[in-house]
Formats: C-alpha cells, sequence, structure tokens
C-alpha cells in the first residue's frame, strides 16, 4: 500500500496486451465507472496498466479489479492516510517447488547473478508467492479473489486495487500542485498484485519470493524488522534500494527519503506530492520483478 511521505499510518491489507505477451486484465467496478469523471480515473488506470505491460513479457494474463473508494473491497474504512490499497491472493508453496520453478524460469542477467545468491537450506517450509506471480514461473496458481475481499476457488481476479477517494489525486501528468500522482500509485499496488511484498510482520511464518533478496550486510541475509535491510541481487555486495522498517509503511516497499525525495521510486513506503515516477526494467522495480520470476521484455537488462 502506498501512503503519504507526510501522513504516514498503519498499512491494512495481507494481503488487453503491450509490448510483449503479458497481459492485464482491468476491470473496472461502480466505484469508478458510477464517477462524472470516470473516463479519466479509468484512463490513469489504464495508463498505469500500459507501463507494466510494456516493462513485462511472461505470456499470461493477469486479473485486477480496480476501484476509486474510501473502502476495502469488503467495506471496511481505508485507513485516512493511504493513498492506495492492494489486496491479493498468495498461495502457501513447498520451498522446493517453488525454488526449483524460479530457476528454471532465468532469462536474465538479472536472473542469473540473483540466483546464484538463493540459499543453500531453506529459510522456511513455504514460500509465499501471489498468485500471478506463481503462474509467471509455471506454477499453477489461478486467481482466488472475489469482487468482496473474499477468497476462494473460481475467484476470478488476482488482485483488487482502491484508490483512496480522500486523498487529493491527479489522474493525468503533470500532477496539479499538492495532489499525489494516481498513476504512481497505481503501478506501486500493481506490483504488490504481481508479487512484490515482505512476510515481515505478516502472520504465516513463511517468507515471500522478495525476502530472498534482502540483506543486511554482504553475505548476510535480513528478515528481520529492525536495523537495516536492503534489496541486492549479488549477495549484499551491491545496494539496489533499502527496504522501508518504519512501521507505518509496508517492509516490502523501498524507504523513502524527506518530501521532495531525491528518488520518487513506485515502490517507495511512502509518497510525496507533485512527484511522479514510473516502472522501467532498470529501476529497482523492474529489477526486483525480475528476479522474482517475471521476464523483462528487455531480456538483457541488468542494473
Amino acid at each position: 500500500d502506498v501512503v503519504p511521505q507526510t501522513r504516514p499510518t498503519v498499512i491494512g491489507s495481507v494481503r488487453a496486451g503491450g509490448a510483449g505477451a503479458f497481459v492485464i486484465n482491468a476491470t473496472f467496478d461502480s466505484s469508478i465507472t458510477n464517477q462524472p469523471n470516470a473516463a479519466e480515473i479509468e484512463a490513469a488506470f489504464a495508463d498505469a496498466v500500459a507501463v507494466l505491460e510494456a516493462v513485462l513479457a511472461d505470456p499470461i494474463v493477469v486479473s485486477i479489479l480496480f476501484r476509486y473508494s474510501t473502502t476495502y473491497a469488503d467495506g471496511t474504512p481505508l485507513p485516512a492516510g493511504n493513498i492506495a490499497v492492494s489486496e491479493t491472493g498468495v498461495y502457501r508453496i513447498p520451498w522446493a517447488s517453488f525454488l526449483t520453478a524460479l530457476i528454471a524460469d532465468a532469462a536474465t542477467t538479472n536472473d542469473t547473478m540473483a540466483n546464484g545468491t538463493l540459499p543453500a537450506s531453506a529459510l522456511s517450509t513455504y514460500l509465499d508467492p501471489s498468485s500471478a506471480n506463481g503462474r509467471a514461473v509455471g506454477l499453477n496458481t489461478p486467481s482466488v479473489k472475489f469482487a468482496d475481499g473474499s477468497l476462494g476457488p473460481g475467484g476470478p481476479f488476482d488482485g483488487i486495487v482502491t484508490l483512496n477517494a480522500n486523498v487529493p489525486l491527479s489522474f493525468t501528468r503533470p500532477p496539479a500542485s499538492g495532489t499525489y500522482d494516481a498513476r504512481r500509485s497505481i503501478e506501486h499496488e500493481i506490483d504488490e498484485v504481481l508479487g512484490l511484498g515482505s512476510a515481515i510482520d505478516n502472520l504465516l511464518p513463511d517468507v515471500r519470493p522478495q525476502d530472498l533478496f534482502s540483506w543486511a550486510a554482504p553475505g548476510v541475509r535480513s528478515l528481520v524488522s529492525s536495523g537495516t535491510r536492503y534489496f541486492s541481487i549479488d549477495g549484499g555486495a551491491t545496494n539496489l534500494v533499502g527496504f522501508n522498517q518504519d512501521p507505518n509503511g509496508d517492509r516490502g516497499d523501498w524507504l523513502s527519503g524527506p518530501c521532495p525525495q531525491v528518488y520518487p521510486y513506485v515502490q517507495n513506503a511512502f509518497s510525496c506530492p507533485d512527484q511522479i515516477s514510473d516502472v522501467t526494467p532498470t529501476l529497482p522495480e523492474g529489477v526486483n520483478l525480475d528476479v522474482i520470476g517475471y521476464d523483462l521484455t528487455t531480456s538483457t537488462a541488468s542494473t
């Protein structure tokens, strides 16, 4: 979930094709279609979808329900400070099964480097990819989310993304002064439906795919909510971006600087008004999606 840099609050979720074969099937619910500016809102979602479709090449379809509301899909009010939230279906896959699939899926220099740093022994009995992430590495993980936020066989959505209707948003670029860029927040939540996110602080004793590449120092893994953690694909030698350790934000998001941010990455835990950013193959978001099992449209993309 994305929350404003200036107003952090606790996050509450556990949660037609582009340049390649990868497709996001977008559904707009009535919270969007009933708005007087529905076309403008839908265009912002469509632009965010197009960014991810242009970056990824996996031959899969990911189905997402998009909303513009002040509540989660089940009607629970959103925390006041959240710009956007995602609700995602997650599978518990035996450790060896997921790692075997992930290693077999390697397609880029990033993958080769990252796979060389995978732990020799299991960090947990199960590993928890999102339904979309499982399919990206060839596993049988169909969507399980229903429009009301519940989970079960036959659920048509891999995830639900909601923009907070109480937050001042701009649906076109550049954003109006003092407003948040809707597209940046939408891309953030789509990334989480695709599989970004940490198991730190979650109820299950499993790790998420992103946790495989979380380090405290060269050669020293970190799966704790204290101290320094950062994303690295070379065993901790290179710090690509810090992970957020502020309990008011997602542990799988990036460490965020003060506003205006020098690096206003899409996956920053806290956002600033008046700043924009997109997912690209060479920024941390694209690299992280790559090494957890997605294929980049530029197969040689590296950091």
